[in-house]
């Protein structure tokens, strides 16, 4: 008993990073995408439950795949096939924005979940748009443009489901912490 007490304020450690972690993940990732804190009672936009953690949806599988980046393919494609592009549903369909801008998206209200294809942005809310000549502002085109990528990515098995995430990573170092310390 005496050489578990060591290992206590580690475990305890250990034991409050698998609680906090999930708590503030999402939070990181929303500030990745164009108004990702702005999609009305969704609070983490790349997964099936709106409050994050669980199983990634289809947009949150697709800005896995692009290393957690805002892109111009992710921004583009269609994740859900509601017909809206990613882009479109967030505010930024001429795929400009950036996370080192200080520069707002097109619009930052009436925005959708691009993960949810019952969730879509009222186009009667769009502000007049015109993209340059390397993007579009066409949902058809963009998800013409993307169809053969997203049925890809949807037929097959995604490396986010696949990979471990932080809370399993975490979990996994404080049983192997506990081994350690019942070994000792």
């Amino acid at each position: 008993m005496v050489r578990l007490l060591p290992a206590v304020p580690v475990l305890s450690l250990l034991s409050s990073s698998m609680i906090i972690a999930p708590v503030v993940s999402h939070e990181a990732y929303a500030t990745k995408v164009p108004n990702g804190r702005n999609v009305e009672g969704v609070k983490a936009i790349g997964h099936t439950n709106v409050n994050g953690g669980g199983i990634r949806n289809a947009f949150g599988r697709a800005f896995y795949d692009a290393g957690h980046a805002w892109t111009k393919e992710l921004c583009m494609a269609d994740s859900d096939r509601d017909g809206q592009t990613n882009g479109e549903e967030l505010g930024d369909p001429c795929c400009e924005w950036t996370v080192e801008s200080a520069k707002d998206p097109l619009w930052t209200s009436g925005v959708s979940n691009p993960g949810d294809d019952a969730s879509t942005s009222n186009e009667t809310m769009w502000p007049a748009y015109e993209c340059s000549s390397t993007t579009t502002s066409s949902s058809q085109e963009a998800s013409a443009s993307m169809s053969s990528s997203a049925n890809d990515s949807s037929n097959s098995t995604s490396t986010a489901s696949a990979a471990f995430s932080g809370v399993t990573i975490s979990g996994m170092a404080g049983l192997l912490t506990l081994l350690v310390a019942f070994a000792a």
